[in-house]
């Protein structure tokens, strides 16, 4: 074979070759995104693989919680309380507490909510708001005292919360009547041990 065929035979070869590439590529079809549309019925499978420890956080529901309360503090007597209890298995936490009552002149009157949290007992005093009004025939001078505060007071599941109503004398031969309005909500602490706080 000369030297000439031998270069045509080698150039065809090498054109014979690129067309080959050149068409292949051509006929490859372009990248895509792979779009996968399933029905609530059709879930796609997903597979996870963990390692190492894996720990749930679950958070305890809560429930609203609202009580009226009246104490009646009797004629010659300076203070009295009434409790109610927390169910078992939750936690109270009170954000709000509202009441009012009315004494004679010169006469001071307290309230204050005991709990136990965290197995600690507490009392907690309000802030009362005092509107004095002078004396209008029939009637004579006195106070009437209102409470509206944002709290923010816990008690353990099963203990009593107690509110204990006080006046500083009672010369005055009528009672004196309390009316408050707790407000808040429940941690359902379940069965485990212990009880988070929200």
């Amino acid at each position: 074979m000369s030297a000439i065929v031998r270069r045509i035979f080698v150039s065809g070869m090498g054109v014979a070759v690129l067309i080959v590439c050149v068409a292949g590529a051509a006929a490859a079809p372009p990248d895509r995104d792979v779009v996968v549309v399933n029905t609530p019925a059709q879930p796609v499978p997903v597979v996870a693989t963990i390692t190492g420890p894996v720990t749930a956080a679950i958070t305890p529901s809560k429930e609203p919680f609202q009580q009226d309360v009246s104490v009646l503090v009797d004629a010659g007597v300076l203070s009295n309380t009434v409790s109610f209890a927390v169910p078992s298995g939750k936690r109270l936490v009170l954000e709000y507490v509202s009441g009012n009552t009315r004494v004679d002149d010169q006469e001071l009157v307290r309230v204050n909510i005991l709990t136990t949290a965290g197995g600690v007992s507490a009392t907690h005093t309000l802030a009362p708001i005092v509107f004095h009004r002078p004396f209008e025939a029939p009637t004579h001078a006195d106070f009437i005292v209102t409470y509206g505060q944002t709290v923010r007071i816990y008690a353990d599941p099963g203990t009593q919360v107690s509110v204990m109503a006080t006046r500083s004398e009672n010369a005055e031969i009528t009672a004196t009547f309390f009316q408050l309005a707790l407000s808040g909500y429940m941690v359902n602490c379940g069965t485990s041990p212990g009880c988070p706080i929200q």
